[in-house]
């Protein structure tokens, strides 16, 4: 869960035809990537990251997914809980969500309390999937000038279904830019970013963006001179 930099691992079991959740874990995404939990920075860690925001969190989630491969690899034969090292991690997984849970709310209060360009935003978000669900998105994506050709294209293209799926995740300041993370509530293989020009009060959606969870892994897995795990 890239939002609140938290591992929710399972363990199944085969049995007959079927298979049978047997146990499960939560794991700080710092100690997966090898922090010891005196380490872990109580910050996501895509928002720690440098560049374009929603490329750090394809990076991020990249980083992560390799990273979880790496030291849950079942030939090692350990208990998969002896593979991260620390086994406290309660307290900082707790903390991160809570964290998350603050932000998302705060979003929320300062649309309630009529926040300007809080509000402006969040009418901007909600036509934008209002027009989407309706198959016609030519005045969102003549607003966002600065949307890549391919990312249209591929948007044009989408099942009007998928995005009724779309829920709001996220939110991230950056200065005069304000981005909106929308993420399908099932199957959640990527992501879309909305990145509003705050500057002039004013939430004007300079640019959208489909953050693809799976292409970034393979980019960095080809990176590495490694074939992706199956």
């Amino acid at each position: 869960h890239p939002w609140t930099d938290i591992f929710f691992v399972t363990v199944w079991r085969e049995k007959k035809d079927s298979f049978q959740l047997v146990d499960i874990e939560v794991f700080n995404g710092d100690t997966v990537r090898g922090r010891k939990i005196s380490e872990v920075e109580l910050v996501p860690y895509w928002v720690r990251g440098k560049g374009f925001v929603p490329l750090r969190i394809a990076k991020a989630v990249a980083e992560s997914i390799r990273a979880a491969e790496s030291r849950f690899d079942t030939s090692s034969g350990a208990l998969f809980r002896d593979r991260v090292g620390d086994k406290t991690q309660y307290p900082s997984c707790l903390l991160m969500l809570y964290s998350y849970i603050r932000v998302q709310a705060m979003y929320k209060e300062e649309v309630e309390k009529g926040n300007k360009v809080f509000a402006a935003t969040d009418a901007r978000v909600s036509q934008f999937l209002e027009d989407a669900q309706r198959g016609d998105l030519k005045k969102c994506l003549k607003q966002a000038k600065e949307t890549i050709p391919t990312v249209k294209d591929t948007l044009k293209a989408m099942p009007t279904i998928w995005f009724s799926l779309l829920d709001q995740v996220g939110f991230y300041n950056a200065g005069d830019m304000q981005f909106i993370f929308l993420s399908p509530v099932i199957n959640a293989t990527g992501c879309v970013s909305l990145m509003f020009d705050n500057s002039k009060g004013k939430a004007k959606l300079r640019r959208i963006d489909l953050i693809d969870y799976a292409g970034a892994y393979k980019i960095l897995a080809n990176s590495t001179n490694k074939e992706p795990a199956h």
